[in-house]
């Protein structure tokens, strides 16, 4: 079931109550309205397990906030271990595609380990932190216009990525593309 949520004085949390729609049965999200915070993503990361059909996820333009995770540096490993993870990333969700139209930034591990996701779109992200797109290795299309910032590993492993849309970064960071031995395209500023 695809669920169209306004987050005007409430949380997901109490969308999606309200909705009377079992989290297992969820195949989209679209935020459309109102304040996606960080209490927003700790339900979803919380409730990964039971969203396992989902697969779609977006926010729309009209969003005014999203929250962001910290940003731990890649060679900083003791960040990214099994707890990391089951804390912090959306990790074993099914998406398959994500598209975010409000002005953000993705934050650390963010979509960590979503092996189905094949297309992020992304038009206003400012910000890609670090292993944002860890090991999303089904990942093929990424459109980030608006990104300037791309943080160390943010699309490491990602094994089957071929077109990459960056025409307004300034700043790519270690090993940001790693891994990804299918990259064919990629757009850059001149």
């Amino acid at each position: 079931m695809k669920l169209n949520i306004k987050l005007d004085n409430q949380t997901l949390s109490d969308a999606i109550a309200a909705s009377c729609v079992a989290l297992e049965n969820i195949t989209s999200i679209e935020i459309s309205s109102g304040v996606f915070t960080d209490d927003d993503w700790l339900f979803l990361k919380k409730n990964r397990d039971n969203l396992n059909s989902l697969q779609s996820f977006s926010i729309t333009n009209d969003v005014t906030s999203v929250a962001d995770f910290g940003v731990p540096s890649v060679a900083d490993s003791r960040y990214w271990d099994d707890k990391f993870r089951e804390e912090n990333c959306l990790f074993n969700v099914s998406l398959i595609s994500v598209s975010i139209d409000a002005s953000i930034v993705i934050g650390a591990g963010m979509f960590y380990g979503c092996t189905s996701l094949t297309t992020v779109n992304l038009p206003a992200a400012t910000v890609i932190r670090n292993l944002a797109f860890f090991r999303c290795t089904s990942l093929t299309t990424v459109n980030l216009p608006a990104a300037t910032h791309i943080g160390e590993g943010a699309f490491l492993g990602c094994t089957t990525l071929t077109t990459v849309n960056l025409p307004a970064a300034t700043h790519i960071g270690e090993g940001a593309f790693l891994g990804c031995t299918t990259l064919t395209s990629v757009n850059l500023p001149a």
